[in-house]
């Protein structure tokens, strides 16, 4: 089998392997050669799969979708994490979490920033309708 790990802006792993093991939104599961074609919608979780040379890569996916087809297991997924074992992939995963959350808080405060500039815009043009 081959899988093909896509996030938004790039190709994050494209190789032979043996088995993935990922998370479905009804719970885990594993594929392996010869199993039937199949789509599953996959939320955040965990996705590991065991290479052609034996070594087991992992990844932390934001919410995506797995597609096999054939020998070829398609994965693409908004935000992709890699990562060399679990306790690392746990770390990183919380540097990103802090990360956003500090994103998130500048994105809410231009936001509002925003809607309040559109408030003051309707209530002037309301104004200069009713002189």
């Amino acid at each position: 089998m081959k899988v093909k790990i896509y996030a938004p802006t790039e190709k994050i792993a494209d190789e032979e392997i043996k088995k993935l093991t990922a998370e479905g939104i009804h719970g885990s599961f594993t594929l392996l050669p010869k199993h039937i074609d199949v789509g599953v919608p996959l939320p955040s979780g965990i996705l590991s799969y065991i290479s052609k040379d034996d070594e087991e890569r992992i990844f932390a996916l934001d919410e995506g979708i797995l597609v096999k087809q054939g020998e070829g297991i398609f994965i693409s997924a908004m935000k992709v994490i890699k990562g060399t074992s679990l306790e690392t992939l746990r770390e990183e995963m919380n540097e990103k979490i802090i990360e956003m959350s500090d994103r998130e808080k500048k994105s809410r405060s231009a936001l509002a920033l925003l809607e309040g500039s559109i408030l003051r815009e309707i209530s002037r043009y309301g104004d200069m309708i009713n002189e």
